[in-house]
């Protein structure tokens, strides 16, 4: 019998600076900025294979600038094997500055037949062959007023995924027109009639 550990880093989302949106995800805070080993070394050396390794959409908070995202990562075990969370940040989201908005908090699960089980911090569960943990990391939080970021810079996050649609119509004031395209006119409208409430 052999025994083997893999622990990945989690790279999350930096906060939104005060002229320009949160950085991307490249190593982790809570680790002594450790970088993230390449995915093709961690399946060569371990029996993981990672089904996905992606920004995790909406993970950024809303703001004139964007909180960076956070990533989402599910891989699959090629043997029986236990999983441990060690994350920490679960409830406490990364809070927004000058009204930006708070960004999503760290979250691990496990892929079940019947869907997706929440790991609670610190619990050892077990993970039978073929099963999957999806690990989500948060980003940070997003800086002054989401109603004064560019309506094309918002445009660019929904087409380059890093946020969605229904996200840039609630916390950014977007209207789209019925081909989905942005509506710029509606848009400034919206926004106009929202700045005072915000």
């Amino acid at each position: 019998r052999k025994y083997f550990t893999i622990h990945i880093p989690h790279p999350g989302g930096h906060g939104a600076r005060p002229h320009a949106d949160g950085p991307a995800p490249t190593c982790s805070i809570q680790q002594g900025n450790e970088h993230t080993m390449p995915t093709e070394i961690n399946e060569t050396k371990c029996p993981v294979i990672f089904e996905k390794v992606a920004l995790r959409e909406d993970s950024g908070g809303a703001g004139r600038f964007r909180g960076g995202l956070g990533v989402d990562v599910v891989a699959r075990f090629t043997l029986d094997a236990k999983v441990r969370n060690r994350m920490t940040r679960l409830k406490c989201p990364p809070w927004g500055l000058e009204g930006g908005l708070e960004g999503a908090t760290n979250a691990s699960v496990v892929i079940e037949d019947s869907g997706e089980v929440s790991l609670s911090r610190g619990s050892d569960y077990s993970l039978p062959v073929g099963r999957c943990i999806r690990v989500l990391t948060g980003g940070g939080g997003g800086y002054g007023n989401p109603y004064e970021r560019p309506i094309q810079n918002v445009a660019d996050d929904v087409i380059d995924g890093y946020i969605s649609r229904t996200t840039a119509e609630r916390d950014y004031g977007i209207v789209f027109n019925a081909a989905g395209k942005v509506d710029e006119e509606a848009s400034r409208k919206k926004r106009a009639q929202g700045s005072a409430t915000r």
